[in-house]
């Protein structure tokens, strides 16, 4: 059998010694008995070998796993993986509930706000305005939406001012569900001021958990995306409404439509959005100034100002189309009710 080294005082050498028969190798002993049920692979690494894994490795490997599962499912939800906060793609169209209004994802964008060549002062200055991303609804909303919110909350009560005879009167029995004029659910509301307005955006955040509000007056002209109208893309005073007396500008043509016409009608414009311009006025979360100087550049409200009258966008059904435009701004008492002013919703992402 081999000798171990070990350091030691060194001593004389002795004559060599007689020479020693090896041993016998021993016999190996015999191999382990083998289980008779099926191994598990670590018992059969174990009895076949001689070796065995970590007894605490497959915990360790569990521990990690469901650790790295739930940094998943919490990044998942600061990302808005849920239903409620799924993050849209631009152009994407979603309903947080069965009669909420339709609405689609814009992406943030730049535009410029205004006119210096336009022929009304409150168009002036232009300037470059950042509008972020918003969801906003594909049409005004309608009766029937908002006949939803009414049942929920209680009435909505106080005159309206009609068009009739050629004059505009108001009528303390015209109301949202009788403008004047014959309206289904799909028409757009009218007759509703800009409280009555916020006070649906507000039932909708509440019911729906959702940032919904009125648009800033930016971001309408973003949603109007520049473009003009004509008889197919929206519902202005035309002539047929002109036949009905009392109209002093009309368009030449039809659009089939004397009063509003059902939400939806009208070819939709670049952002998939329907009657931006005419078949109500939309009431915007703006006071009212008289100029854009000193106006927001970011795309919010502008919440200064004389705030008892609230700026008003499109045009409707009686507008003449030269005042059909997306620079074009007018303004109302935030508490007047009128049969061409009703409103579209936005929503933060």
């Amino acid at each position: 059998m081999p000798l171990s080294l070990r350091k030691s005082t060194p001593v004389m050498p002795s004559p060599p010694a007689e020479p020693v028969e090896p041993a016998e190798p021993e016999e190996p002993p015999p191999a382990p008995a083998m289980p008779d049920r099926p191994p598990s692979v670590p018992s059969h690494e174990e009895e076949n070998t001689g070796s065995s894994r970590p007894r605490w490795l497959p915990a360790a490997l569990a521990a990690a796993v469901a650790v790295v599962l739930v940094g998943v499912w919490w990044l998942g939800g600061l990302a808005g993986d849920d239903e409620g906060q799924k993050v849209l793609a631009p152009g994407e169209q979603f309903r947080d509930c069965s009669d909420c209004p339709l609405m689609v994802m814009l992406a943030k964008g730049a535009i410029a706000q205004g006119s210096d060549a336009g022929e009304w002062s409150s168009e002036a200055p232009a300037r470059i305005v950042q509008v972020p991303a918003i969801a906003a609804a594909v049409t005004e909303v309608t009766v029937a939406q908002f006949e939803a919110f009414v049942a929920d909350q209680g009435g909505i009560t106080g005159a309206c001012t009609r068009f009739d005879d050629g004059a505009w009167v108001e009528d303390g029995a015209a109301s949202w569900r009788a403008p004047g004029f014959p309206q289904t659910g799909d028409h757009p509301v009218t007759c509703v001021s800009w409280h009555d307005a916020v006070a649906y955006t507000r039932w909708l955040a509440q019911r729906t958990g959702a940032a919904y509000r009125l648009p800033s007056a930016s971001e309408w002209e973003y949603l109007a995306a520049g473009e003009t109208v004509d008889c197919t893309s929206g519902n202005v005073a035309d002539a047929s409404l002109e036949r009905t007396g009392g109209v002093w500008e009309a368009a030449a043509c039809e659009d089939g439509a004397v009063h509003t016409a059902p939400a939806g009608s009208f070819n939709a414009n670049g952002f998939g959005l329907h009657d931006v311009y005419g078949n109500v006025f939309e009431w915007v979360a703006d006071c009212w100034n008289t100029t854009y100087v000193g106006a927001p550049v970011d795309g919010s409200a502008w919440l200064s100002g004389d705030c008892s009258a609230r700026e008003l966008r499109g045009g409707s059904w009686f507008t003449a189309p030269r005042f059909v435009t997306a620079a074009f701004r007018n303004h109302l008492p935030s508490e007047t009710r009128s049969a061409s002013v009703g409103f579209r919703v936005v929503r933060d992402p």
